[in-house]
């Protein structure tokens, strides 16, 4: 097809392989000189990974050709987010002391716990935030903690409810990042429990001397793909989460974890179309080796992430009508508000509830929607439901 040859195309490959680690240097080496770099970079900065894509370049040996100018952003950019990654480190050590003095050992995912063992290009990662999971009874203690210590609630919290998957983020005057309590792994009910359903932590002590848990990397890595792909959506939207694709890239390269470990699992939560689909994607992007050959369905879905990656410039108006129309079906779908507000169906209410959730969320709360959402509540318990 015409987009599997295009530009935009072209210039994601190259990013990707520049920042896989399954691609030496000798393989790119070559393709330095005729590198559309203002297009590679500009795809780098779209997803955050300009840092990454100097420690890429770095590790692989290519920094000296790549033209000064250019070297010296990618340079900052990484110097700069090396400097807020020690911060961030610090700000984890500082909050799981405070929590260790309630009797709380935080579980560190994602970012947070990443940095803990950032290998040698500690700059490499940018991150958004800092998630702590602790269990959902213990979460206002461990707010107090933290409110204690000068944190504050944002203010954007409307949207925010008792059931929400985290509580707002939490700020203090100085620190370097937002700190989200988490009491599900995920957002939606079903999906949290999905995944807390045997996963495997271990305890580890930090410089300071606090001790926190991490997830096993089997489990890290099953939580980036559920995260990305099934929560947030990026598999049944077609969409490129190319940052958590090179985290997911960078963890699987850091530890000796057997695909058919993760393929096992991802297949128990009934996730089967997605892995197949994510393991193609980071096959033909990152250069990934994989055990089995791809589905049809997996090269079918693809095409059509890189049809939509080449289309969004051009046509955003396009892309995002149809992320709409897409994300309006699956929020009011059964499965998803079955995840979300319990096992016990009743269509008319769940859907009404969660009208009013969103009215909230986007601020609405005076409107019609929100007197619908109120009523589905109502519904549901006369039904019974809690």
């Amino acid at each position: 097809m015409r987009f599997a040859m295009s530009r935009r195309v072209a210039n994601l490959s190259f990013l990707c392989r520049c920042l896989s680690p399954f691609v030496e240097g000798a393989e790119l080496r070559e393709q330095m000189g005729a590198a559309d770099w203002e297009g590679v970079v500009g795809i780098a900065n779209s997803y955050f990974l300009a840092s990454a894509l100097w420690a890429g370049l770095e590790q692989k040996g290519l920094l000296p050709e790549v033209e000064p100018e250019l070297r010296g952003y990618l340079r900052a950019m990484y110097e700069f987010n090396t400097q807020r990654n020690r911060e961030l480190l610090a700000q984890v050590e500082e909050v799981t002391a405070l929590l260790n003095e309630v009797g709380l050992q935080p579980l560190l995912m994602k970012g947070a716990a990443a940095l803990l063992s950032p290998g040698p290009t500690p700059g490499a990662r940018f991150m958004m935030d800092l998630d702590l999971w602790v269990e959902p009874e213990k979460i206002e203690i461990a707010a107090e903690a933290l409110l204690r210590a000068g944190y504050g609630f944002e203010k954007e919290q409307h949207h925010y409810t008792a059931d929400s998957h985290h509580l707002p983020g939490l700020l203090r005057p100085g620190a370097a990042g937002k700190v989200e309590l988490h009491r599900r792994l995920l957002s939606g009910r079903g999906l949290g429990k999905q995944l807390a359903e045997g996963v495997e932590m271990e305890v580890v002590a930090l410089a300071n001397g606090a001790r926190a848990r991490v997830m096993t990397p089997v489990f890290a890595l099953l939580h980036n793909i559920i995260h990305s792909e099934v929560s947030h959506g990026a598999h049944r939207l077609h969409y490129l989460d190319l940052r958590q694709m090179t985290n997911f890239a960078w963890l699987m390269s850091q530890h000796d974890v057997e695909w058919e470990s993760l393929e096992g699992l991802m297949q128990s939560k009934g996730l089967s179309a997605v892995w197949a689909a994510y393991t193609h994607a980071l096959s033909g992007l990152f250069a990934a080796s994989l055990p089995a050959r791809p589905t049809a369905a997996a090269r079918w879905h693809f095409t059509q992430r890189l049809a939509f990656f080449h289309l969004a410039p051009r046509h955003a108006w396009l892309w995002k009508s149809r992320a709409i129309v897409l994300q309006i079906a699956y929020v009011f779908s059964r499965g998803h508000l079955d995840g979300r507000y319990g096992e016990r169906w009743r269509p008319i209410a769940n859907r009404m509830q969660h009208l009013g959730y969103l009215a909230r969320k986007y601020g609405l709360q005076r409107s019609r929607w929100n007197y619908a959402g109120r009523l589905g509540s109502s519904l549901r318990g006369w039904s019974g439901e809690s």
